[in-house]
């Protein structure tokens, strides 16, 4: 294969976030979700994920701009989810001291690290929140923290 030849079209999906039609349930809730995850580093290597299930970590050692946008939009998904599928979401950065994270409790005994990020959420009324969004490797799914506690329910869309 020369400098000018173009790789195969069969080339085996390493990782990927798609939109799914039909929605489909979420491989680890029975919530619908129109978001999947391809990796063939698993079986089964298409994987629908809900925005509480659905971080977008990849298995591939390498990363690239493509993988690093997928994840940083995996949690912005979650942050409007967990407000309605309301407002906006912007300046997402990792954070890596999780205990700088106001209400954060680390847990013991916990055997793999958690990453997390802060995120400013404008609501539709207004007043910008700090937002930090939560990943547990180990339990699958993020938790969001706001005004110094863990937000344990999302809000319900008002009419």
């Amino acid at each position: 294969m020369n400098g000018n030849s173009v790789p195969s079209i069969h080339k085996p999906i390493d990782y990927r976030v798609v939109q799914v039609w039909p929605v489909q349930t979420c491989a680890y809730c029975p919530r619908l979700t129109h978001v999947a995850i391809l990796d063939d580093a698993f079986v089964p290597d298409f994987t629908p994920v809900c925005p509480l299930h659905g971080y977008a970590q990849d298995s591939n050692a390498e990363d690239s701009p493509e993988h690093a946008e997928a994840r940083l939009a995996s949690v912005c998904r979650f942050i409007l989810w967990m407000h309605a599928d309301t407002g906006t979401v912007s300046m997402t950065v990792p954070v890596s001291d999780l205990t700088s994270i106001p209400g954060y409790e680390a847990e013991e005994l916990a055997e793999v690290e958690e990453l997390a990020w802060h995120a400013s959420y404008e609501p539709p009324e207004g007043e910008r929140i700090h937002a930090y969004a939560v990943w547990s490797t180990e339990e699958r799914q993020f938790y969001l923290y706001e005004h110094g506690a863990l937000v344990c329910e999302r809000r319900e869309q008002v009419a």
